[in-house]
């Protein structure tokens, strides 16, 4: 996303629902509610006909600070196959930490390890510290977008989400090109769901990103 598409003005106030939605966002208060949590994100592309799927599990449980619970897993399949496979968790022996990926421990320290949950909801830090992204917290994207996209937003008073849902086709050197996006945040500002398409011509990726909490 371009910085500085997020933060133009489009000279219009932004709808008081919305306004009213997204001032409850909060990183800490995600942070203090999602204590064991994870994703699954299955993400398929098809390109000069070879397919790629691309399956990533992510799971964690810090309800015990000094005993953290972490998992993540990612499959890639090509045309149907297994390609490659990637696993990293934590282990926990003798009261010391370790990162094992794939089967090749390295001694962490705690802290490192509350990093790697860290990661679920945020992975890069811009603007000074008050921009997060790479992550499951939507929250400052969304607030810094939502007055230039607010004619694709609607405010799920029942489910208590923020959807965006933008669906466009056109044509591009004599091919269609479908781009369809659908995403619902909840009122801390965490992403529930999330699906994209892009498809042109014989070509396509589609994504499908599904947050849980317990």
């Amino acid at each position: 996303m371009a910085v500085s598409l997020l933060l133009s003005c489009t000279g219009r106030k932004l709808r008081s629902d919305i306004a009213e939605f997204i001032a409850s966002f909060s990183l800490t208060d995600s942070v203090q509610a999602y204590l064991e949590a994870g994703y699954t994100s299955i993400k398929i592309e098809v390109i000069d006909e070879e397919e790629t799927k691309t399956v990533e599990d992510f799971s964690f449980n810090v309800r015990d600070i000094e005993n953290p619970i972490y998992s993540y897993d990612t499959k890639i399949y090509k045309n149907g196959t297994l390609s490659s496979s990637v696993n990293e968790h934590i282990e926990i022996e003798n009261s010391k930490y370790y990162f094992v990926k794939n089967e090749v421990k390295e001694e962490y320290s705690l802290e490192q390890c509350h990093l790697l949950v860290q990661n679920f909801f945020y992975k890069e830090v811009m603007l000074d510290g008050s921009y997060h992204v790479q992550g499951m917290y939507y929250g400052d994207y969304v607030q810094q977008s939502a007055e230039y996209y607010q004619d694709y937003i609607t405010i799920n008073s029942e489910d208590d989400l923020y959807i965006y849902e933008v669906d466009r086709n056109s044509v591009v050197e004599d091919k269609e090109v479908k781009m369809y996006e659908k995403y619902s945040v909840n009122k801390l500002g965490m992403l529930n769901t999330l699906q994209s398409e892009m498809v042109n011509g014989a070509n396509s990726i589609k994504q499908n990103i599904t947050v849980y909490r317990k």
